[in-house]
């Protein structure tokens, strides 16, 4: 599933890229998932809500948020079925339990630890704590160019300020300065793949250390290269599906 911000659409793909379906009518749609009830759920930014439609016939089910949305600019699927939409606008990123009732909010504007500006996407990645499985939400703070992880009640764990050079965040490594973060997104080995929009870039990160693993992707207007990439899913197989910012491209990448 993918939006389509100028054109009001949300364009169904099969796996092989055969458009199968769309639905119109939408005001600038930006974030889009996948809920626990298999429905999809859109965020309209022209019309400041998300909303849920049956991907079977494409039939409106409900609208969300509305009164509290301002800039849905990702949704990510959290354990339970929680829905967390990443408002841009808000600085904050909204939380909905899986029958999308609003339930609390992360972070708030500024520039100190556990504050946003302009965030554009997150992730839940799971590890392992002495035994017990936990979920950590990686935000993409771009206007503060870095990256912070919170629980999913909110608490800030760690404020990840953008690497310099030949260090990565906890200790020496050969991670990347970040230039324009754009995007996130989680493989099978739950490695953190980092989109930078001008760098024309993904970054596979470890999401432990923070430390550098791989990157991929490369400037250009040709096919597999991209320009001002603007998101990425990963699809398995060691394959990244990167939409191009320069205009009507999708891009499937492999990744090392």
């Amino acid at each position: 599933y993918i939006t389509d911000g100028k054109v009001g659409s949300v364009f169904f793909y099969d796996s092989g890229l055969v458009l199968k379906a769309e639905i119109k009518d939408l005001d600038t749609p930006l974030g889009i998932a996948v809920d626990s009830q298999g429905y999809i759920l859109v965020g309209n930014d022209g019309r400041d809500n998300i909303e849920v439609f049956n991907p079977e016939n494409g039939n409106l089910l409900a609208i969300v948020g509305e009164g509290l949305v301002q800039m849905p600019n990702a949704i990510t699927i959290g354990p339970g079925g929680d829905i967390f939409v990443t408002d841009s606008r808000k600085n904050a990123v909204l939380v909905f339990d899986a029958n999308y009732n609003y339930l609390r909010s992360i972070g708030a504007p500024g520039v100190g630890e556990g504050e946003l500006n302009f965030p554009i996407d997150s992730e839940i990645i799971a590890r392992n704590d002495g035994g017990t499985t936990v979920y950590d939400l990686f935000v993409a703070d771009q206007g503060n160019n870095r990256i912070q992880i919170f629980d999913t009640d909110g608490n800030i764990l760690e404020t990840m300020p953008p690497p310099p050079n030949n260090c990565g965040w906890f200790g020496p490594c050969d991670a990347p300065a970040f230039l324009r973060l754009q995007a996130l997104g989680t493989d099978s080995a739950g490695q953190l793949h980092v989109l930078d929009a001008f760098d024309a870039k993904a970054h596979i990160l470890n999401s432990t250390t923070g430390e550098l693993v791989s990157s991929y992707g490369e400037f250009g207007e040709e096919p597999g290269f991209l320009r001002v990439p603007r998101d990425v899913f990963i699809s398995g197989a060691s394959q990244s599906v990167i939409t191009s910012g320069n205009g009507n491209s999708i891009e499937v990448l492999t990744f090392p």
